[in-house]
């Protein structure tokens, strides 16, 4: 074999690599759907300021497009500062560990694509937030969406409006959007009772400005990196922190190739076992990123606690909280006595017994937002429909 034919066979073999390693990540995946009409279209009254946004506001509208007149909310975002993200490096790993041309924590335009893609469905669960149209016009993006007049279920929450029979009607709910966006292969990412809508007694999903391809298409579980969403929402194993590998004792049954949820100086994370892992004996172990699937469940689990409580049990999932330092000592029975110090009753056992799963410290421990509906605590509601939007003869996108 000459040089250039070893060159080739080591191009190739290192194109697979990357094809394969499931740490090479593209941000801008769901942008591909991406498409934005040029002017409004039809005629839009403005009402009033229901809330902020990245780079710009969400206000609420009538919109009269031919014959149809209906209430809307529109996010009008500035089309030059939500460009600023091309420029941004799409691949966590790399952004992480070289600390540079790092995304911002949201990307407004494959906001729109994942949004654009699910009203495309014709099975969309009423629980997700239902894109209408989106425009570019006066050197800003509007994106027009259905409008849930309830406002965030955190209000609600905080005012002690939600009750036993309400949150497990809301968990339901959650876990049922949840459970088809990861059908799908999204993962949300930014799941907290900031982010949900009450619409009627309906909740409705929002911003999915940070949300990523759960996995790749031919089934791999993709690796993220940077740490995003709410920190009173994130799972611990989402604080990745910037060290690229680490020296772990691996455990009884551990395997090449195993993802272990690792505690060092830096925190907790997950790393991968290496080729030469032997159990018993220690080894420099690749850290691994984080699954969304997974954290996007664990965030549900922290909704069902606040919804339960009226506010999470610790501030941040790090070691550096005394709070969650105690639960992760403790484990569930660190939950409990939690709850136990604050004087505050335990719930429902079927309710806590789910909040404990959803919030197992080790991703690979917790269930699938499928599996928590099958829960003992949600069985009587496996026989209720789950609504779906209709699919409208207006939608623009």
């Amino acid at each position: 074999m000459d040089v250039s034919e070893k060159g080739q066979e080591l191009g190739a073999m290192w194109l697979v690599r990357c094809l394969s390693d499931p740490r090479n990540t593209n941000r801008a995946h769901f942008r591909e759907n991406l498409k934005l009409e040029e002017g409004l279209v039809g005629n839009f009254c403005w009402v009033k300021k229901i809330g902020d946004a990245i780079y710009g506001e969400v206000g609420q509208y009538k919109w009269k497009n031919g014959s149809n007149v209906q209430d809307v909310a529109v996010k009008c975002r500035s089309i030059e500062k939500a460009r600023q993200t091309f420029s941004k490096d799409t691949n966590e790993y790399t952004a992480h560990f070289s600390g540079r041309n790092i995304p911002d924590p949201e990307d407004a335009y494959a906001e729109i694509g994942v949004l654009q893609y699910l009203s495309r469905q014709p099975d969309l669960p009423a629980f997700l937030l239902k894109t209408v149209a989106a425009f570019t016009h006066d050197s800003k993006i509007w994106l027009v969406t259905e409008l849930a007049e309830g406002g965030e279920i955190l209000d609600a929450v905080l005012n002690g409006r939600v009750d036993e029979r309400q949150t497990r009607q809301y968990t339901w709910q959650i876990l049922q959007a949840v459970r088809y966006l990861h059908s799908h292969h999204i993962g949300h990412r930014d799941i907290s009772l900031e982010n949900i809508l009450l619409k009627g007694d309906s909740i409705r999903l929002m911003d999915f400005g940070a949300a990523v391809q759960s996995h790749s298409a031919n089934g791999q579980e993709l690796r993220y990196f940077l740490p995003v969403g709410k920190d009173t929402y994130r799972a611990p194993e989402c604080f990745v922190p910037r060290q690229p590998d680490a020296r772990v004792a691996v455990p009884a049954g551990g395997r090449p190739g195993d993802i272990i949820m690792h505690k060092g100086s830096a925190g907790l994370w997950q790393v991968r076992l290496p080729s030469n892992a032997i159990p018993g004996q220690f080894c420099q172990a690749d850290t691994w990123g984080y699954a969304v699937q997974p954290a996007d469940v664990f965030a549900c689990g922290l909704c069902l606690f606040c919804m339960s409580y009226g506010h999470g049990p610790w501030v941040s999932a790090q070691l550096s909280d005394e709070f969650f330092a105690y639960v992760y000592a403790n484990q569930e029975k660190g939950l409990k006595d939690l709850l136990g110090h604050w004087r505050k009753p335990l719930c429902n056992s079927e309710a806590m017994d789910l909040i404990l799963s959803m919030l197992k410290m080790d991703p690979l421990s917790r269930p699938s937002a499928e599996k928590c509906l099958q829960s003992g605590w949600l069985a009587q509601m496996t026989q209720n429909p789950v609504p779906r939007h209709q699919q409208s003869s207006e939608m623009m996108n």
